[in-house]
């Protein structure tokens, strides 16, 4: 479920009006995602990581590091 919500939360942010929208909905998926790694686990692993914040307000623009 966290991963449904992690792809919810970049698609989110890549469709925001601005980059303090998308930075907001990042932080606050980080958030939740840190909080879960700190839990202990019951079931497979979450093998989720918090994203690059920077590195999507670049996608956002156009101008990610892989283009």
């Amino acid at each position: 479920m966290l991963r449904k919500q992690a792809e919810t939360a970049r698609a989110r942010a890549l469709a925001a009006e601005t980059d303090e929208e998308a930075r907001s909905i990042i932080e606050r998926m980080n958030a939740e995602i840190l909080d879960a790694l700190r839990k202990p686990l019951s079931g497979p692993p979450l093998n989720l990581m918090p994203f690059d914040v920077g590195e999507l307000l670049r996608e956002r623009k156009g101008t990610s590091r892989g283009e």
